[in-house]
């Protein structure tokens, strides 16, 4: 299968005419077509090399670390990697990956999501980072909300940006398990503490006690632990800031 993609300067100009659909130091991202968007490098490349933040990148780096990305073709339900390199005037420009339709995974998002969903997603995501630690030996990097998007249809949780993840070693997948959880699990509790559910009053002495050890307990756990002693008028997260659990 044919995982290149060359760009002529016509083709450059149409998708670049359009609104970018996000945007980050790097790069843009555009709709490519209806199953696919293009994530393309700023204008500043001269020699496979931009400034950034006043630091000079060197992307023969991003090229290799993709590209071992887009050659294992890995597939994934919760993950969105790239599917192929896209070339432009001879350089590496950017690389191509399904689209997902949906909206962007904020705080808001996180509090009013249905708690039995929230659950379900979060330990679909698990699920999913222990068998790509585990099967690609996958370092997982720069997971953040703002990485994620909830998808329209069925509110799916997707993480995206996934071009700085790192194949390494397969004797390291253990460890590189024990990471990628814990990197999720903590990002996922300073959303809980940043939200301010913490200073709620959460009576129940078992979900308390998830909560003072939340390091080594899986969020996952925790939410269900909130599921099962929860009141019938908890339905979200954001209700736990109304209500008190008891």
């Amino acid at each position: 299968m044919d995982r290149f993609v060359e760009l002529s300067k016509e083709e450059y100009a149409e998708i670049t005419s359009h609104p970018c659909l996000g945007e980050g130091q790097c790069g843009k991202v555009y709709e490519l077509d209806e199953k696919n968007v293009i994530k393309l490098w700023h204008p500043k490349i001269t020699n496979g090399v931009m400034s950034i933040s006043n630091k000079l990148v060197d992307f023969r780096d991003f090229y290799y670390k993709i590209s071992a990305l887009v050659n294992k073709g890995i597939e994934s339900n919760a993950f969105i990697f790239p599917t192929h390199l896209v070339f432009y005037l001879d350089q590496f420009y950017g690389y191509i990956a399904k689209k997902v339709i949906g909206n962007n995974f904020t705080d808001e998002a996180f509090l009013n999501l249905n708690l039995e969903k929230l659950y379900n997603e979060i330990k679909k995501i698990q699920e999913e980072i222990i068998r790509l630690s585990l099967e690609y030996h996958l370092a997982i990097k720069d997971i953040k909300f703002a990485n994620m998007i909830l998808e329209q249809e069925n509110e799916n949780l997707w993480i995206l940006d996934t071009d700085l993840y790192l194949l390494l070693p397969k004797e390291d997948k253990d460890n590189i398990c024990k990471t990628n959880l814990k990197n999720f699990n903590v990002m996922f509790f300073r959303a809980f503490v940043r939200n301010n559910i913490t200073n709620h009053v959460i009576n129940n002495s078992k979900v308390r006690n998830f909560l003072n050890d939340f390091l080594n307990t899986q969020f996952s756990d925790l939410l269900y632990c909130i599921l099962e002693n929860k009141e019938d008028n908890i339905n979200s997260l954001q209700d736990i800031k109304t209500y008190s659990l008891k």
